[in-house]
């Protein structure tokens, strides 16, 4: 009964403490086929370029790839790949807990319409709107002991480092 009470309190905290018809393009991620649906109409002062739209798209399939890689291993040192800040700190915590009750999470994931909500003028940062549809599944080894698919939502900021996008925060908002 202990390890349901642990799993709850798994779940809850990954998914409610976890932000022209040419701009709407469908991009595959680069690592565990992610897919994003991208919609940049109405997201800020200035039209987001065709490259930027991509890059974005790109580095936010690579985040929840990034997770579904990290987190069956409890492996908290690939959170930087594509996580900084408040994110990155929520998601080292989550895999610290889940490691200490010796148990893992994979996500199987079925895809990511974002709508962009905003994008700054200088280009310094990116707030999106996800709905996700996932599985969460909570392992003890190799087997699953619960599973559940369910649609999420989420805003997301990403800020621009050298050379990607990064998730600086990324919470559970209601649908």
């Amino acid at each position: 009964m202990k390890r349901l009470v642990a799993i709850a309190g798994l779940t809850f905290s990954l998914c409610f403490s976890a932000t022209a018809q040419d701009s709407k393009t469908e991009l595959p991620g680069v690592r565990n086929n992610v897919q994003v649906e991208i919609d940049t109409n109405g997201s800020g002062p200035h039209e987001m370029q065709e490259v930027t739209r991509q890059s974005v798209a790109r580095a936010y399939a690579n985040a929840w790839g990034t997770l579904a890689r990290s987190m069956p291993g409890n492996r908290a040192d690939m959170i930087d790949e594509a996580f900084l800040g408040a994110a990155r700190d929520q998601f080292a915590a989550a895999i610290q807990q889940q490691s200490l009750q010796k148990l893992s999470r994979r996500y199987v994931d079925h895809g990511h319409k974002i709508k962009v909500l905003s994008y700054s003028p200088e280009g310094g940062s990116v707030q999106i709107l996800d709905h996700a549809d996932m599985e969460v599944q909570f392992l003890d080894g190799d087997s699953v002991i619960y599973s559940e698919r369910q649609k999420f939502s989420y805003v997301a900021l990403l800020s621009p480092t050298e050379v990607t996008w990064k998730v600086r925060l990324l919470q559970a908002v209601p649908d």
